[in-house]
């Protein structure tokens, strides 16, 4: 007989439910979570985190719990609320399974909504920290969010869910349909009228459903977004989705044939002009997935992470002091050979097309900006399979898919400006720009016109990771990889020179033979180097590209672009 199968997700885990999900059956033993990819522990179960495994869609539903929160909810459920063991697991398990919209549902990357002020406050004066209990709402909040994983914030979530339980209630269902409203922790009210408008809005946070509201008609995109909610948008007449209902937590029953539903980071979802797969710029409908879009006018740059060739994930800087470095650490930890490529916005550009683009090498984003020019994110290859658009005109919407564990962005799309071109513009070719190092990303950037360079330095080595050149037209390029709040960076303004010199690369444990590049910009013609082997180009003429792996980079001169 086979081991069942346990679907790991990032919270961590020891109580399961029964088979159809409505209700907890049992606790698994306390285990080390383990690196691996699956696991073998007691009770015959398997820890996967292997996305679409089918024996994971047939086991029961679990919820994984850090063993310590275990306790300390255990704990406080006897001292607290009188409720034995198999009172409180049951409770937990509900509150931990409910957070799902839908049975086994993909987890969402949700920010924290707040902090509970008064779990806050027992648990700083248990530890000695009672000033930390009565700071302001947003400051506490921004503290937890740089230590979220310590004992002493996951203790503060566990009181703030066991103060905040409701009366048990017996597990409930009902056709979707059949609710007008409702809010967590109120009643629903029933819908009365088959002329109730046709559309539910199903708002989601971290706990689960927080709220259900009809709709006559599905809203006009306003390009508002949120980190710390997500939506879904249904058209409910006929259909036989139910809800599922315990101790006032509410979630949905889908029926069998419907894996899950496509949830936004935008209460007014847009409709996409075109939605893609990476893998072979096919066209696809919308999906299961957790769907982000963002009106790139009121962005600062994008960030793409790459793995093998494939975008690993994306990550759209709202305003200049945003950082992706948490994305880019969970994708170190799930993906090989990682690199992270960043195209800026300047606060004066804007970009009027978007597209994909399959090569020998893989897939490359392709954009085109008013002041930047054009730009190719990925590896050159040398032969082009395939180029795609996505969209074009202003303001461009742009829409991606997150992806889930190990797996990478499942689809591209977005939605048309309202003014610009409808066709790729034609210096997107570049196929006589042949790399300097082997099966590397290639950027590139125009060295006349230049009003600063911002280089970026491995905190480790001092090589140099990246550039982003600011030019007079106040447009802005990056070549190799500006990794924002995880190198030290230095802004040099109106340089007369870029120096560089190929080194080897102490840092890297994959190619002991890697090349990596030190780069020193100055603003005097005259100058001398510690060293030799340094190349010394004159700003303002020709074009400067960087060739770059996870491991190795180099920097070369072109005197035009082919």
């Amino acid at each position: 007989m086979g081991y069942k199968h346990l679907p790991l997700q990032p919270r961590c885990a020891v109580v399961y439910g029964n088979d159809d999900s409505t209700a907890y059956q049992g606790t698994i033993p306390p285990f080390l979570f383990p690196r691996h990819d699956m696991w073998t522990i007691t009770c015959g179960l398997r820890l996967c985190r292997r996305a679409g495994c089918r024996s994971c869609a047939a086991a029961p539903e679990f919820v994984t719990v850090h063993y310590d929160c275990y306790s300390i909810f255990i704990t406080c459920s006897k001292e607290v609320l009188g409720l034995e063991k198999n009172e409180a697991v049951a409770r937990l398990w509900t509150l931990g399974s409910y957070r799902n919209p839908w049975p086994k549902a993909e987890l969402i990357r949700l920010a924290e909504r707040h902090v509970d002020l008064s779990a806050l406050q027992k648990v700083a004066h248990i530890t000695g920290l009672s000033q930390l209990g009565w700071l302001p709402p947003e400051l506490a909040l921004l503290i937890r969010n740089f230590s979220r994983h310590e004992l002493f914030w996951r203790s503060v979530s566990v009181i703030g869910l066991e103060s905040n339980l409701r009366p048990p209630r017996q597990f409930s269902r009902i056709l979707l349909n059949r609710v007008l409203s409702w809010k967590r922790g109120g009643p629903s009210i029933p819908n009365p009228s088959p002329q109730t408008p046709p559309f539910l809005r199903i708002t989601i946070d971290n706990d689960g459903i927080c709220e259900i509201e009809r709709l006559e008609n599905p809203p006009p995109y306003t390009g508002k977004v949120f980190k710390e909610l997500a939506f879904v948008i249904i058209y409910v007449p006929n259909s036989q989705i139910y809800i599922e209902a315990k101790d006032k937590r509410f979630r949905l029953r889908l029926p069998k044939n419907v894996v899950g539903l496509a949830t936004w980071n935008t209460d007014t979802p847009p409709v996409p002009s075109t939605l893609l797969n990476p893998r072979s710029l096919a066209p696809v409908q919308i999906g299961p997935w957790h769907l982000c879009a963002f009106d790139l006018s009121l962005c600062s740059g994008v960030s793409f992470f790459f793995s093998f060739s494939s975008p690993a994930g994306v990550h759209v800087h709202r305003s200049e002091d945003s950082s992706a470095v948490d994305e880019y650490r969970r994708i170190c930890q799930s993906h090989r050979r990682t690199v992270w490529i960043y195209m800026p916005i300047a606060p004066d550009d804007q970009i009027t097309v978007l597209g994909c683009r399959l090569t020998d090498r893989g897939f490359s984003m392709l954009a085109c900006l008013d002041l930047a020019g054009e730009i190719i994110i990925g590896r050159l290859g040398k032969r082009v399979t395939q180029d795609s658009l996505l969209g074009y005109g202003t303001p461009l919407t742009m829409i991606y898919g997150e992806p889930v564990g190990q797996q990478s962005v499942p689809v591209l799309g977005a939605r048309h400006g309202t003014l610009g071109r409808d066709k790729f513009p034609k210096p997107f070719s570049m196929q006589d720009f042949n790399p300097d190092v082997d099966d590397a990303y290639f950027s590139w950037a125009p060295l006349d016109g230049i009003q600063s360079i911002r280089g970026f330095y491995d905190k480790d080595t001092d090589l140099c990771r990246g550039l982003i050149f600011q030019y007079e037209n106040s447009g802005l390029r990056a070549v190799g990889e500006c990794r924002r709040y995880v190198d030290d960076s230095v802004l040099t303004v109106k340089p007369y020179v870029l120096c560089f010199r190929p080194v080897p690369n102490p840092a890297s444990q994959r190619v002991p033979k890697a090349i990596g590049v030190r780069v020193e910009l100055g603003n005097d013609a005259e100058h001398e180097h510690a060293g030799e082997g340094w190349e010394c180009l004159r700003i303002g003429h020709g074009v400067l590209t960087f060739s770059f792996t996870e491991d190795s980079s180099s920097i070369s001169h072109r005197s035009h672009l082919p």
